[in-house]
């Protein structure tokens, strides 16, 4: 959907731009992000984006360096991957495409209380923005903000730490380690 595409204005403001896609369903994948990003992007594929798509395939249990940046490949609930990004002493962790039915929160409450990140975004409502919104409000903690992006193409503006002394623990990592 065009509509929840960034401006490519936007996205050419960027020294280094990293598009990662999770796997294969169109509405985590669509060839127009080759368009959008342009040849100068790096692409982080899942392992099961089809040929000839350009791009780094990367398998659960697969780590990988970018420069910079670091990559965790780790299994999903439904296909492909989810990443754990490490960078500048800030860990971000996609979860790729969570299916659970009508116990659709548990995962996220789980990683919310093991984990404890200090932001969680959570994905993926089907047009449901009350439904995030209503998690936001009753799954966040006192260490854990919950930002519910509420339509296509909102999103939220991500600081990077000053010091060490602001980075993660090793919880997330610890965590994943266990599921493999």
């Amino acid at each position: 959907d065009r509509r929840a595409l960034p401006d490519p204005a936007a996205l050419a403001a960027f020294e280094k731009l990293y598009v990662f896609v999770s796997h294969h369903h169109d509405d985590h994948f669509s060839p127009a992000i080759y368009d959008l990003c342009g040849e100068n992007a790096t692409y982080i594929l899942g392992f099961d984006i089809p040929q000839p798509y350009k791009g780094v395939r990367m398998s659960p249990g697969e780590a990988r360096t970018f420069g910079a940046l670091t990559v965790n490949a780790y299994g999903s609930t439904d296909e492909g991957v989810s990443f754990c990004v490490d960078f500048a002493g800030v860990t971000l962790f996609h979860a790729g495409d969570p299916r659970q039915g009508s116990m659709y929160d548990a995962g996220a409450g789980y990683f919310i209380m093991t984990v404890k990140p200090k932001v969680f975004i959570p994905m993926h409502f089907q047009g449901r923005p009350d439904v995030a919104l209503r998690f936001a409000v009753t799954g966040e903690t006192p260490q854990t903000r919950i930002v519910a992006l509420e339509q296509p193409g909102d999103h939220i503006d991500l600081h990077l730490p000053e010091d060490e002394a602001s980075a993660p623990d090793q919880k997330l990592k610890d965590l994943l380690k266990d599921d493999e």
